[in-house]
């Protein structure tokens, strides 16, 4: 079985950026949406041509892609995407954003009366407003055919979204070792039963999320995958797609991010910025930055440029921006203030603590399994170090969600980087010391992974659907009601008096009479 890697990258930019297109269609005035989409077309058309100027194959066997084919499908279809298996927390939201992407007309626009049961949004016009252009698909389809298509699009449109992660993963180890690969991305996670024990000095409770242990979190990838999907899936994607062509300077993969996921996006642009101007000072060593940064420059691809600021970037910030404001935002040092100085030290202490068992154990086996593969990939390596060490110093979102959504893009090159040097390893030296340890520290981390994968099936006839929201056009909770919590993330979803924001009032389609399909 024969991979073809130029079809490979089309498949990979016709999934990434249909849902743009629906998004530029559904929700822009018909002149931008015409021009934008054309202009978006261009952009991967010009970037394929750069990225495909060679044909290359990537050789898979058979048996073993089959198998892990069937893995990754068990592994979606018991996130709960769907509703076929038990939902976490999150799907309460998730799937109160796809009924309204489903029941609504594109915009979707809310009305509330002045007595309404929820304080901010009593009287008030609204638009919903978030990261919801994985959706769109299946969406589409849903408002056509009904809410059951639209739940096995949605599963599927997944599924087809994590073979494309598993194709570019065995581009960039090798594909004879698939089985492998894949077990290792689908279990990744840090070792959280260590920190849960060593931060409370107990266990994790069965029905508790074992990994909010500490004032931040970076989650495993089966967390992701069941409670974030619209965003970790595009960011994996994404982020193998550009280590696979990282030798063509583009801003446009990056910005496609944008359209699925800021707080990623940021992440992913952090890394690539630093990793092309360290790259282009090692090649050209002696010079200034200056001439490190002018060199950058003349190698952009600039048609990619223009189409990632002008035809993702503009439309997508002008419509984050119409974003109700408000969100948590302060750095760790504010935190700090007024704290006595045994519970800054506390504070510090876990810090280091939760660092270490969430990354630092695989930095430090890395170079241990394969100095080869250290070497290689020495400025990747450095880079997540770092940024992994400091991203948690910027608290954004009521869950501090900047650490653990804008660390995915490292902690998928950190995967990448484990598997290569243990299959160097493995290939060299066999089973060493090293290689064992390694599989030690892995299969503590498992127990993350696996604890979710115990939750999922459902043991009734129905598995355990999350949908205490309904509809972000009438909540089914209020102000006094709201057992679960909801209403802490409630404000993420909004865009308050829309007609006043530049997004809707310049670039959006008006508010229809009837809002509802």
């Amino acid at each position: 079985m024969r991979l073809n890697n130029k079809l490979l990258n089309w498949l990979t930019a016709g999934y990434l950026c249909l849902p743009i297109i629906l998004f530029f269609l559904g929700w822009l005035q018909l002149v931008y949406s015409i021009l934008l989409t054309i202009g978006l077309v261009l952009g991967v058309f010009f970037y394929l041509k750069r990225i495909n100027k060679e044909a290359s194959w990537t050789t898979l066997p058979v048996l073993p892609t089959v198998v892990s084919v069937l893995l990754l499908f068990i592994w979606v279809y018991f996130s709960g995407i769907g509703g076929y298996a038990n939902q976490d927390w999150d799907h309460h939201c998730r799937n109160a954003i796809f009924t309204d992407l489903i029941t609504y007309k594109w915009p979707v626009y809310y009305n509330f009366s002045p007595g309404y049961h929820i304080g901010f949004l009593a009287g008030h016009k609204a638009a919903l407003n978030y990261y919801f252009t994985f959706w769109l698909p299946a969406a589409l389809v849903g408002s056509y055919f009904g809410r059951g298509i639209g739940d096995l699009c949605l599963l599927g449109w997944s599924y087809l979204g994590l073979l494309l992660i598993l194709f570019q993963l065995v581009r960039l180890i090798h594909a004879r070792h698939i089985i492998f690969v894949t077990l290792l991305f689908g279990l990744w996670s840090g070792l959280d039963s260590i920190g849960h024990l060593l931060i409370h000095h107990a266990l994790a409770n069965y029905k508790a999320s074992i990994e909010i242990y500490s004032y931040f979190s970076y989650t495993s990838f089966t967390t992701d995958l069941y409670n974030v999907f619209n965003q970790v899936i595009p960011t994996w994607l994404i982020t193998l797609w550009l280590l696979n062509n990282k030798k063509t300077i583009s801003l446009f993969p990056i910005a496609i991010l944008f359209a699925y996921g800021p707080l990623p996006f940021i992440g992913l642009a952090l890394f690539y910025g630093i990793y092309v101007l360290i790259s282009l000072y090692q090649q050209k060593y002696g010079t200034t930055w200056a001439t490190v940064i002018n060199q950058a420059w003349l190698q952009l691809d600039w048609v990619g440029t223009a189409v990632a600021v002008f035809v993702l970037g503009a439309p997508y910030l002008a419509f984050y921006k119409a974003h109700l404001p408000g969100l948590f935002s302060q750095f760790i040092g504010q935190r700090l203030v007024g704290l006595a100085l045994s519970d800054q030290l506390k504070l510090v202490i876990n810090y280091l603590l939760t660092c270490l068992v969430e990354t630092g154990f695989y930095f430090l086996l890395i170079p241990l399994l394969s100095r080869s593969v250290y070497r290689d990939n020495k400025i990747s390596y450095w880079i997540c170090f770092w940024l992994l060490l400091f991203i948690p110093f910027w608290e954004f979102g009521v869950w501090r969600d900047f650490a653990s959504r804008g660390s995915i893009p490292c902690l998928t090159i950190l995967a990448v980087l484990m598997g290569k040097a243990m299959l160097d390893a493995y290939k060299k030296n066999g089973f060493s010391l090293a290689l064992m340890l390694t599989v030690l520290v892995l299969g503590i981390s498992w127990i993350t992974p696996a604890w979710l994968l115990t939750k999922a099936p459902a043991l009734t006839a129905k598995p355990t659907i999350r949908d205490g929201i309904g509809s972000f056009g009438n909540p089914q909770i209020s102000d006094n009601h709201d057992p679960e919590g909801l209403g802490s993330s409630l404000s993420n979803f909004y865009s308050i008096e829309p007609q006043h924001r530049f997004f809707y009032r310049l670039l959006a389609k008006p508010s229809a009479e009837k809002s509802r399909r």
